[in-house]
């Protein structure tokens, strides 16, 4: 039975692999034969911008959880911001009570969240910030009680997103949280999703199955699924405890 699971497992991750990819960085933007942008990753960074809100279901989520570092004797929250854009989950969260740290590979996005941060007054122990690639990095240390993947992992290519998503699971503690989203073909206008691919987004087939295997076969459970307007669907999953001999 081990073997077969095994099998199962390799053959799910084989097939995301082979999902088509058309995102090229130094490529002008064309769709239906118009001119869209000049440049795929100016278009990718312009849309990454524009994300300066936290969505209503990431909302209720942080809602539910004890974000705040309230009562004084309880220890903090600890949270991965992941692609942490210009900081909305990011800052929320710090200024809450958690102890956050935020990995972005723009400089100029990190600077953002600085700057955002003195501006309000959010306690500097509070807030960790981090240059990189999650897609390289070695690792994003931890433990963490919660991983916020929002938007960010339909930008990890279908090459990488095994790893990347075997390193949020690594930095979770056991029963630890992962909200996030994923971007499928069911749902979406085709000029939509074709000029998302070309500014770097992937898109997966087979709707809400697709999410929970992929949650599952990362060492997941899936807590809450829910599909977006804007083509997709929001997670909420818990890092299924190691079992001890």
């Amino acid at each position: 039975m081990a073997s077969i699971v095994a099998t199962s497992k390799e053959l799910f991750w084989a097939e995301v692999e082979q999902t088509t990819a058309i995102y090229l960085p130094d490529s002008p933007v064309i769709v239906r034969e118009k001119l869209v942008h000049a440049n795929a990753k100016c278009l990718q960074m312009e849309i990454f911008r524009t994300c300066t809100g936290i969505t209503p279901f990431a909302q209720r989520i942080f809602s539910s959880l004890p974000i705040s570092s309230l009562p004084i004797s309880s220890p903090p929250m600890k949270v991965l911001d992941l692609g942490a854009g210009n900081g909305a989950y990011t800052l929320q969260m710090a200024s809450s009570g958690a102890h956050v740290t935020a990995i972005d590979q723009s400089r100029e996005f990190l600077v953002v969240i600085a700057t955002k941060s003195a501006e309000i007054g959010c306690p500097s122990e509070n807030l960790r910030l981090r240059r990189g690639d999650i897609t390289t990095m070695e690792s994003y240390d931890g433990p963490f009680n919660l991983v916020v993947a929002m938007d960010i992992l339909p930008y990890v290519p279908p090459t990488k997103l095994r790893s990347t998503m075997e390193k949020i699971q690594q930095c979770l503690e056991d029963r630890g949280i992962l909200i996030g989203t994923l971007f499928t073909t069911e749902s979406l206008h085709p000029l939509v999703q074709e000029l998302q691919e070309k500014a770097g987004a992937h898109f997966y087939k087979n709707s809400s199955e697709f999410i929970t295997q992929l949650l599952e076969h990362s060492g997941f459970t899936v807590l809450e699924l829910e599909e977006r307007e804007e083509g997709g669907f929001s997670f909420k999953a818990e890092k299924a405890p190691v079992e001890k001999n």
